[in-house]
């Protein structure tokens, strides 16, 4: 991914239709914190994806979490299903050594309205409490336990 030097301009109503879809966070304050958010965002680019990063402000949420939110879809709007690229992507925007999850939300939390995906990533040097310890990567196949994975590419090994 490449990052783009001049992001592309906020169409301010495509923000407001958005949030005019969700009532419960659309008054005028969140309306212009999310168009601020967009407009400061960085945008990186490839071959197939644009996504979207919003960092944390300074004097945002000082006692929490401060995540990095990653938007991620493909240039032709279809799905995005392919682990590696999503890995690739995050390495890429926010660094190989952080770590960022994709959640699979309660249904009262549920937004559904692209095929876009979203990643929260920690700050640098922080780990989630859930996940493996150590790196295991293959491409062998092991017919007899019924695993197998399509061959690596340099940048994954």
């Amino acid at each position: 991914m490449k990052r783009l030097a001049a992001p592309p301009p906020v169409n301010e109503r495509s923000v407001r239709a958005i949030l005019d879809a969700h009532p419960d966070v659309a008054d005028q304050a969140a309306a212009d914190w999310m168009i601020r958010r967009v407009e400061t965002a960085e945008h990186w680019t490839n071959h197939a994806y644009h996504c979207m990063a919003i960092r944390p402000e300074e004097d945002e949420a000082p006692d929490e979490l401060r995540l990095t939110w990653l938007s991620i879809k493909r240039h032709d709007r279809k799905p995005i299903r392919d682990w590696r690229d999503l890995q690739r992507i995050k390495n890429d925007v926010v660094g190989e050594d952080c770590e960022a999850v994709e959640l699979f939300p309660a249904s009262s939390r549920l937004v559904d309205s692209a095929n876009q995906y979203h990643l929260w990533a920690l700050p640098l040097g922080e780990r989630w409490p859930l996940g493996f310890q150590t790196r295991f990567v293959t491409d062998t196949v092991t017919p007899e336990m019924n695993i197998g994975q399509r061959p690596l590419g340099d940048d994954d090994r």
